[in-house]
C-alpha cells in the first residue's frame, strides 16, 4: 500500500510543481563606451512549466497522470507488477524529457524547448530604449531552473527509485531478463544519440551537454532503473541476479553519461 500511495504522491507533486516558477530566461546586454563595456541590467522573464505549456513538459504531466491510474490499478494483487512496470517506464520517460528542457540554453535559438521563451525576451531587449543606441550589444542569454523544475526532478527521481526497487523485489525472476532488455536498448541507442551541430557562428557552444539530449538521457535513466531493479532483487536475497543488474545499470548509466559529456564538436570533428 505504501508503494502506491508514494507513487500517487510523487505524481501529484509533479503536476502541482508545474504551477510554480519553473525557469528563467535572462539576456545580458551592454553598451560600448570607448574602450570599455558598460553592462546594463539583465532583461529576464520567468515561466511556470505548466503555464509555458511545451509538449515536452505536457508529456511529463501525462506520464504523471498515467502513474496515478497505474497505482489505482496496481492495488489489485494480480495487477501489481504490471502497474509497477508502467510506473517505472513513465518515470524514466518523464525524467528524460524534463531534464532535457533546460540543457538547451546554448546556441542562438535556445533549442526545441526554450526557443519561444528566448524569442520573447529577445524581442523585449530589441524594443527597449537602450537598443536604439548604435553601440548597444547583446552579450548572450542564460536559462536557469527555478523551484518548480527542481521539485519536479526530485519527485520523478523518488518515483523512479520506489518503482524500480519495488518491481525488482516483486519480480526477482524477471530482473535478469529486464537487465538484458536494457543492454539491448542501450546497444540500439548508442547509434541514435544525436551529435552536436558543429556549424555556424555558435558552433563552439554546441556540445553534447547531457542535459540537452533526451535520447541519451533515456539510456542514462534506464540504467538507473536497472540498478534499482538490482537493489530490489538484493533486498529479496537474490544475490547473483541483483549484483548483475546493479552493475549493468550503473555501468550503462555512467557510460552514456560519459558519452554525452565527452563528445563535443572538437572531438567529433577530429
Amino acid at each position: 500500500m505504501a508503494v502506491w500511495a508514494s507513487a500517487v504522491a510523487c505524481a501529484t507533486v509533479v503536476v502541482v510543481a508545474g504551477l510554480l516558477p519553473g525557469f528563467t530566461v535572462s539576456f545580458e546586454t551592454y553598451i560600448i563606451t570607448g574602450y570599455t563595456e558598460r553592462f546594463l541590467a539583465p532583461v529576464e522573464r520567468t515561466h511556470s512549466l505548466l503555464g509555458y505549456g511545451h509538449p515536452r513538459y505536457l508529456a511529463a504531466v501525462a506520464a504523471a497522470l498515467l502513474v496515478i491510474a497505474a497505482a489505482a490499478w496496481g492495488r489489485r494483487r494480480t495487477a501489481a507488477w504490471p502497474a509497477l512496470a508502467a510506473i517505472l517506464v513513465a518515470a524514466v520517460v518523464a525524467l528524460s524529457v524534463t531534464t532535457a528542457v533546460l540543457g538547451e540554453s546554448n546556441g542562438r535559438s535556445g533549442g526545441v524547448f526554450l526557443s519561444d521563451a528566448v524569442d520573447e525576451v529577445r524581442a523585449l531587449v530589441q524594443s527597449s530604449r537602450a537598443a536604439r543606441d548604435p553601440k548597444f550589444k547583446i552579450a548572450g542569454y542564460e536559462a536557469s531552473p527555478e523551484l518548480g523544475w527542481w521539485i519536479t526532478q526530485g519527485a520523478l527521481w523518488v518515483l523512479l527509485a520506489i518503482s524500480s526497487v519495488a518491481l525488482g523485489r516483486r519480480r526477482v525472476g524477471s530482473v535478469g531478463w529486464l537487465a538484458l532488455a536494457y543492454v539491448a536498448m542501450a546497444a540500439l541507442l548508442v547509434g541514435l544519440v544525436p551529435g552536436p551541430e558543429c556549424t555556424g557562428e555558435y558552433a563552439y557552444m554546441d556540445t553534447r551537454d547531457p542535459d540537452s539530449n533526451p535520447i541519451g538521457l533515456l539510456a542514462v535513466f534506464g540504467g538507473a532503473a536497472c540498478a534499482g531493479l538490482g537493489l530490489g532483487a538484493l533486498s529479496a536475497r537474490a544475490w547473483r541476479v541483483g549484483v548483475i543488474a546493479l552493475l549493468v545499470g550503473l555501468v550503462g548509466a555512467l557510460f552514456f553519461l560519459f558519452l554525452l559529456v565527452a563528445k563535443d564538436c572538437g572531438l567529433d570533428s577530429g
